[in-house]
């Protein structure tokens, strides 16, 4: 190719200096000139023709590679498509099988429903019943329980002396009991407190107390003799004694406690009654 083009070149310059050869004409030389700018100008429309064509057939292959891919989502989607119908198609037939279920349950449930509460009320007449028979049994058992009541007697009060009191029990219920505590007290008070206190008070004593037999036992009121002070105090009005009792004991029948509280206060002489001791308004119950 160098070659040619070096003899061709070549051949221009002896031709060009060549003085017999024939000389054109202007027009010639502007048609020759002309020719030329147009073949470049050809030259560089290839060019560019050949650079679109790459282009296009670059954008003809991605534009192909594009249509693929949409035609291979196209099929996942009908693929998937006919999947969910084939789905659909077995939750309806499961539903409609699942209703005939729930049918057939719901008639078992409405029977099972008419037997519960068939028993719900046999147990609930039963449970009365043997409400009641506990109760009837209850009420024999505590008719028969221990009743233990409470009497006391008194010497007078003189200044000087310690006074004594007597205290019986006596059970007058039908079953013997054990007395586990019984506590008493002689205490000043203007007026009995709703818990009076128990002061001093020596061992408990314990005993069986049968039914219609009486047990009795003496105390002292005070630990001292009473002084004429307290004398003219209770003289006045300004204070008075009071003795109490606890007594705490259990049905041997049952087992259940049971207790009895009893109060007594000294009292001046008016009119209607003499001076001594007399029930108090309080600190009276048993259960």
């Amino acid at each position: 190719m160098r070659n040619i083009l070096v003899r061709l070149w070549r051949w221009s310059v002896g031709r060009w200096d060549d003085p017999f050869r024939s000389r054109g004409n202007f027009a010639e030389h502007l048609t020759v000139g002309v020719s030329l700018v147009i073949a470049v100008i050809a030259y560089f429309q290839y060019r560019v023709y050949s650079q679109q064509k790459a282009i296009m057939e670059s954008s003809g292959k991605q534009t192909q590679q594009l249509i693929e891919a949409a035609n291979i989502n196209a099929k996942a989607a009908r693929q998937i498509a006919a999947a969910s119908d084939r789905n659909a198609t077995a939750a309806e037939s499961f539903a409609t099988t699942a209703g005939k279920i729930n049918e057939g349950l719901g008639g078992a449930v409405g029977k099972l429903n008419l037997q519960a509460e068939g028993l719900k009320q046999s147990v609930e007449q039963a449970t009365r019943l043997a409400a009641a028979t506990e109760k009837a049994n209850a009420n024999v058992i505590d008719s028969d329980r221990p009743w233990i009541g409470v009497g006391m007697t008194f010497d007078e009060l003189v200044v000087g002396k310690i006074p004594t009191f007597t205290v019986t029990l006596v059970n007058s219920g039908k079953r013997p009991a054990r007395v586990i505590s019984q506590r008493t007290q002689g205490h000043y008070f203007e007026n009995l407190p709703p818990n009076p206190p128990f002061e001093n008070v020596g061992p408990a004593s314990t005993f069986v107390s049968i039914p219609g037999f009486p047990e009795t036992t003496t105390y002292n009121l005070f630990t001292g003799p009473i002084s004429q002070e307290t004398a003219d105090l209770l003289a006045g009005g300004v204070t008075t004694v009071f003795e109490y009792i606890d007594v705490e004991y259990l049905d041997l029948g049952t087992g259940k406690s049971h207790f009895t509280h009893a109060c007594w206060k000294y009292m001046l002489e008016t009119n209607g009654h003499r001076k001594g001791f007399y029930s108090c308004d309080a600190y009276q119950d048993a259960t």
